[in-house]
């Protein structure tokens, strides 16, 4: 199966995974799903960051990697 976390349940994932009904985060565990997190997550997450909305310590590509999720890239196509 594959997944599409949106940028609250990576978050959750990356530090609180209880916050994630049991279900889901038994699917984001399966390591038979191939889970993804958009590039504009990563752009929101930074985004956040630098203007003091977020705390995220660490480098956020290297984070979404470090859980073996693929960074989803956006292209002109998909933003129109």
């Amino acid at each position: 199966m594959k997944l599409l976390l949106d940028t609250h349940i990576f978050l959750w994932w990356n530090s609180d995974p209880a916050m994630i009904s049991g279900p889901l985060r038994a699917a984001i565990a399966e390591p038979a799903n191939e889970i993804y997190v958009s590039a504009a997550s990563v752009w929101e997450i930074g985004m956040k960051r630098t203007i003091g909305k977020l705390v995220f310590a660490q480098r956020i590509v290297p984070a979404v990697l470090g859980h073996r999720f693929q960074v989803l890239p956006i292209t002109g196509e998909h933003a129109e």
